[in-house]
């Protein structure tokens, strides 16, 4: 099972470094360790001619995510996402909409996002299992929907979404067809389509709110507006779905983990976090150097690819005392790099610590023991950008707690 896969120390020649492969995408952690212990800001010729620089060093990870002057977010215009975006103009849209994404203007949504979940955890309750990797993609995927106002089929949602990261990670040397390009621009008409609708008749929901931000007198464009609601499905809906598809496959080969969080609820947050410092489903964060750069004695030519290695910061011994046990009592779990840092700290992280957080609590008031199903084996995730770490199927069996289910 992956999620408890040991690193084994391998040397560079014995790694296929192309980050294409499904060998990396589905477990990197070994590249990771070379870099660490070899050459902590490693160089890759890929085989599609990129170079790419790989940083692998917790604190120089967190100081380029600090330093947005140097290293520059706009590494691609395939996607107007925020994360692609520099200030001025990511400061003017982030400063825009992100109050309907704080503690504030999740609050205000939090009986939703609890009914929700509830809704569609149920059919591993009646089923006393399935897979729980559909109710991890269904839950975040409709409370994106509630947010927005937008009632969409779920299977064309999700098509847009799978086109618009495969385009993505064409943009960064992946292989792709040119039907992802296309629909990646129909959910952005879709989306501008909204926002229009939503600016001529404005509604009770955050997806208006947004769009208001569009209208004459405004400081965003119709297109700033849908490109950050696709960020919201697409970002929103892969991050959370695979982090909690990670936790489920944890607790369900675990049962002595699963017992002592059941009966002590407030170890839910710990766990939380050691789930996103274990398994960082955005394996890295890419950067564009701005000027030559030195680190660690290796010089990053200006205009070079440079990958932030979260999910190697993360693994960092020199951060995290033993990083490959999976711990909830360690006493920095909270310092993980999964968010990121600085300008470009994930502006939706209230909302996927909200939905975890529903999440974990009603799967330990509702559930007596979970274990993954010895007869159907889990299946890790493989596609989209090629730097989702996840599962896409996760079959467990359930027992319910007929005391509070």
């Amino acid at each position: 099972m992956t999620y408890h896969a040991r690193t084994r120390k391998v040397a560079h020649d014995d790694l296929v470094w192309d980050f294409g492969t499904q060998t990396y995408q589905v477990f990197p952690y070994e590249h990771y360790r070379w870099c660490r212990e070899n050459d902590p800001v490693h160089r890759v010729d890929l085989p599609n001619g990129n170079v790419v620089y790989m940083i692998t060093k917790y604190d120089d990870i967190k100081a380029a995510a600090l330093d947005h002057k140097r290293f520059s977010a706009a590494v691609t215009d395939t996607v107007g996402w925020l994360m692609f975006k520099d200030p001025p103009e990511h400061t003017t849209i982030r400063s825009s909409v992100q109050s309907h994404l704080s503690k504030k203007g999740i609050d205000l949504i939090d009986a939703a996002i609890d009914r929700i979940n509830r809704e569609t955890f149920q059919y591993l309750l009646d089923g006393r299992g399935g897979d729980a990797a559909t109710y991890c993609q269904l839950f975040p995927a409709a409370v994106v929907n509630h947010m927005l106002g937008i009632k969409i089929d779920p299977q064309q949602i999700d098509y847009w979404i799978g086109c618009s990261l495969r385009a993505m990670g064409q943009a960064f040397g992946l292989p792709g067809k040119p039907e992802d390009h296309k629909g990646q621009a129909d959910l952005v008409a879709f989306l501008e389509g909204v926002v229009r609708d939503y600016i001529a008749h404005p509604e009770d929901n955050i997806g208006s709110l947004l769009a208001q931000n569009a209208a004459p007198g405004g400081k965003l464009s119709v297109r700033n507006v849908a490109d950050f609601m696709n960020m919201l499905f697409t970002g929103g809906h892969e991050t959370t779905t695979f982090t909690l598809s990670s936790a489920i496959g944890i607790l369900g080969q675990d049962p002595a983990l699963f017992r002592r969080i059941k009966d002590d609820r407030s170890r839910i947050p710990a766990f939380i976090d050691e789930t996103l410092r274990y398994r960082p489903v955005l394996q890295s964060n890419p950067r564009i150097a701005a000027e030559d750069i030195t680190i660690r004695g290796v010089t990053i030519p200006k205009g070079s690819i440079v990958k932030l290695c979260t999910g190697s910061g993360n693994m960092d011994e020199d951060v995290f005392e033993n990083p490959e046990e999976f711990n909830i009592d360690r006493p920095n779990v909270s310092e993980h790099l999964s968010f990121s840092r600085g300008v470009h700290t994930c502006i939706g992280a209230v909302l996927a610590r909200r939905e975890l957080s529903k999440a974990m609590t009603h799967l330990f008031e509702t559930v007596a023991s979970i274990q993954l199903d010895a007869d159907r084996p889990v299946k890790p995730h493989l596609g989209g950008t090629g730097n989702e770490h996840g599962f896409d199927s996760v079959p467990v069996l359930i027992e319910a707690d007929v005391v509070r289910a």
